[in-house]
This record gives C-alpha cells, structure tokens and sequence, in this order.
C-alpha cells in the first residue's frame, strides 16, 4: 500500500493499527515470546520492518515501536541467548540459534543501550526460508561499529507473565518454568529447566519436532516426546505424566535473584497428589533442586532428567562434562535410558543422542534433592 497505493494509507490506517494491536497482544508485559526464538525472529523482525517503513512514511506520526511492552519485546534475545549461541528452547523453540543481526542492531540504535549489542556467528543471507525482507534488512542495517557487549557479571531475569526464570553466572546458565499447559506451540512442561555452560545445553529441553500433522493434531501431539511431560526434566507417577489444558498450570511461590520456587501438582490432575513442589536455589557455581510432595496414597515416583551428554557414574557423584551430579541420598535407584532424537530438515537429518536420567524413589517419599555443581573455569 505505501508503495503503490499511498493515498490510500490514511483509509486503511486502521485495520493496520489493529493487525498490530492483535500481533503484540501474543506478548506479555515481560516481552516473552512463548512459541520460541524463531518465531519472535519472524514475527517481530517484520513487526520492525513495518514500524520503520511506517514510522518513515508518516514523517514519526505513527511510531508502532513506541507502543507498550515493545521494548521488552526487542530485549528478548538477550534473555534467551544463555551462552553462545545455546538459547532457551521451551515449547518450539531451538537448543542453539543465531538471529538477524541487521534487526537486532536497529533495535539497538532504537531502544538505546537497554539492548544489549550480542554476538553473532551468521552474517549470511538467505538463511532458512529465504525471506527477502528480512535478509535485506539483515545487509542495509547491519552497523559494523557496533561491537559485542561482554557481559561476565551475574544476571538474573525473571518474565512474571510467561513465568521463566533465568539466571546467568560465569560458570553456568540456568532457565526455569512454570505458566500452563495451554501455551502457544505447547509443550507439557510444567517446571522443567535447562542448564547451558560453553555454548550447549547439559540438562537440555529437545525443542521442536519436526513439523507434520500428527505434530499438529490435538489428538496425537503428545504422543511426541518433545511435547509429552515425560520428555522434560520433571517427575512422573507411575503411569501419570502432566495433561494438556489451561487449567493444568503452576503456581509460583518465589522468584529472586537466587530462588525460584513453584506449586506443580496441579499440571497432573491427579486427585491423590495434594502438593508438589520444585524449588531451584541457585549459587554462582552450584544449582540445589529440591523437589516436595504430599500425597494421598502411596504413589510410585520417578525423577526425570534430560541431559545432553553421556552420563558416567563416580564415586562422589555423577559426572556430565565439568558437571557434577549429587544425590542428597546417593542409595537411590538411577537408570539411564539412551535417546536419539532426529529432526529432519529440508537440508539434511539432525540426529543428536540425548540420556535420560531416571531416579526411582520409594513411594513414601516425602522430598528429593540433588545439587550440580561445575568444575573448571
């Protein structure tokens, strides 16, 4: 319309400014996107390239960029990228990503120094779906004096509409969850987390599937692993695994600097399970996650983790990389249960292996606990 049909924007204003009202409406005050990081390189890079052309055409009468919750939503990237190029990867999302630096370096200019200017290992065209809009904008505001901004101190973030807790030391990244069940391109994955060190998840998230009906259908989506709560790093009960639904949702009891404590039996809707609750203490180089439960009956429980790389057990723990895993009662039963996970792609098969990492307790247990702790520098 700007470019054939100019006389006609002031008409059809409206329904631009309401398309734009319904686009940022997917986000909440902390500017999560929930779908994952390449749908907020989708969808909110051509929001951008819309706002300019916009904002350039009504000489700054219409300024999209300025509207509420915005800039939380252009400050995104620096939250989920946790080392490297290794990025949070709840629902669809993706375990290791680059983004569109011409983008990220116009929201900087826009929004200042509270865009924090990342590095980038793509300044490639044609990535992907080959999108013209996008990848010329990736070229013409590319700035090349704009260095990346080493950050080595601690930070913590903590979204309390998408209820994602990160937090960031030198030695390790963490993210955590809670919300619901019901979330764009969900995954049932109350309370589950993910802890990257040198560039790759080691308690991983599998993000997405590869995409086809079945994917897509109410009725066989958590027949996938990468959907169902038994592929998360979060407990099952016997048979029972977390449900689909709005109403099978957390509550968050704490969220700080170095706590994050949450209320998850309601993401089972199991009647005899009254009180489940997942804490994460957090420490510059050790993580304590203590798990509560309270229940009816005597319930079969079975702690599930995802990791990343080859467990090997050693007399004072379990080693993954330069971490170490302690159990608080190291007589618990472990199995590990090898996993290939295969996603094809238009170019060629991913198959990466993957371990899960499942601790029997009694069916009287009344708590677990188990603290990682990293090695090295």
């Amino acid at each position: 319309v700007i470019y054939l049909f100019p006389e006609r924007f002031s008409e059809l204003r409206p329904r631009f400014d309401a398309t734009v009202a319904s686009f940022l409406s997917g986000f909440g005050e902390d500017g999560i996107c929930l779908e994952g990081i390449g749908y907020w390189s989708y969808g909110f890079g051509f929001f951008t390239c819309l706002a300019d052309l916009v904002y350039d055409f009504t000489d700054g009468e219409v300024d999209y960029l300025s509207l509420p919750k915005v800039g939380e939503v252009a400050r995104y990237l620096q939250k989920v990228f946790l080392t490297g190029d290794c990025t949070v990867s709840f629902s669809d999302g993706q375990r290791n990503t680059t983004f569109n630096v011409g983008i990220h370096h116009y929201l900087r200019r826009r929004f200042g120094e509270s865009v924090e200017v990342l590095p980038s290992s793509d300044y490639g065209l044609a990535e992907g779906c080959a999108r013209w809009c996008l990848d010329l904008r990736k070229l013409v505001w590319f700035d090349p004096e704009l260095k990346p901004e080493v950050k080595s101190d601690a930070s913590f973030f903590y979204g309390r509409d998408a209820a994602w807790w990160i937090k960031k030391t030198p030695f390790y990244s963490l993210a955590a969850k809670g919300g619901c069940n019901a979330e764009p391109h969900n995954h049932n994955d109350v309370g589950s987390f993910i802890i990257a060190r040198n560039g790759a998840q080691l308690f991983a998230d599998f993000g997405s599937a590869t995409y086809t009906k079945q994917y897509f259908n109410i009725n066989t989506r958590y027949d996938h692993l990468n959907c169902s709560s038994l592929g998360h790093s979060i407990a099952y009960f016997g048979d029972h695994k977390q449900k689909y639904g709005a109403g099978y949702s957390a509550k968050v009891l704490s969220a700080d600097s170095e706590k994050f404590s949450i209320e998850i039996s309601g993401a089972y809707g199991l009647e005899s399970l009254r009180s489940y609750t997942r804490s994460l203490r957090a420490t510059d180089r050790s993580i304590t996650l203590t798990d509560m439960f309270d229940a009816d009956d005597a319930l079969p429980i079975t702690e599930r983790f995802l990791l990343a790389s080859r467990p090997r057990f050693e007399k004072d723990g379990i080693r993954v990389g330069e971490m170490k895993i302690v159990l608080a009662d190291p007589t618990q039963k472990v199995k590990i249960i090898e996993h290939t996970f295969e996603k094809i792609s238009t170019e060629k098969a991913d198959q990466t292996d993957f371990w899960f990492m499942d601790i029997a307790l009694s069916p009287e247990s009344k708590n677990f606990e188990m603290t990682v702790e990293f090695c090295g520098e």
